[in-house]
């Protein structure tokens, strides 16, 4: 089943947006319908392949949601390498039911992975980490102007 790709139009054009990509429909569903709730603009892919062809077609992507293991294992990884070569700017944040992820060396070569959340998950949880991210991004965004600004 492919994901849908809409922009919800409950977020107002100044909230940010997030890319949920997770291969289990209930899960991305419900975590989209949550932060769409909450007034971000969410997009959905069912696999890294979707997410990929996302990041191709769409400005400014906030911040990726994936989980480590979709269609392939490990798929959720080889995205936040993709990303980090990519969209090094985007913050990756991984989830997975998986034990012993994050010992991994495929896990020690994703850098620009900014948290790890494990399943099953709150939603709230979830919601706080995303606006942490775009929280911080945006002060080292300011920051960086500023001390140009100052040169």
């Amino acid at each position: 089943m492919q994901a849908t790709n809409e922009i919800s139009p409950e977020g107002d054009s100044a909230s940010a947006t997030v890319l949920v990509a997770e291969d289990q429909v209930i899960l991305r569903m419900m975590l989209s319908d949550h932060l769409r709730a909450d007034n971000f603009h969410v997009l959905e892919a069912a696999n890294s392949d979707e997410a990929r062809r996302i990041m191709a077609s769409v400005d400014g992507v906030d911040v990726l949601i994936s989980d480590v293991h979709m269609t392939v294992e490990g798929e959720g990884l080889a995205l936040a390498r993709w990303m980090a070569w990519q969209h090094p700017g985007v913050p990756v944040i991984l989830t997975s039911g998986s034990a012993g992820v994050q010992k991994s060396r495929a896990w020690e070569s994703s850098r620009n992975v900014t948290d790890f959340v494990p399943k099953p998950y709150s939603q709230d949880v979830m919601e706080l980490l995303v606006r942490a991210r775009i929280s911080r991004r945006d002060r080292s965004s300011r920051q960086r102007r500023h001390e140009n600004a100052r040169r």
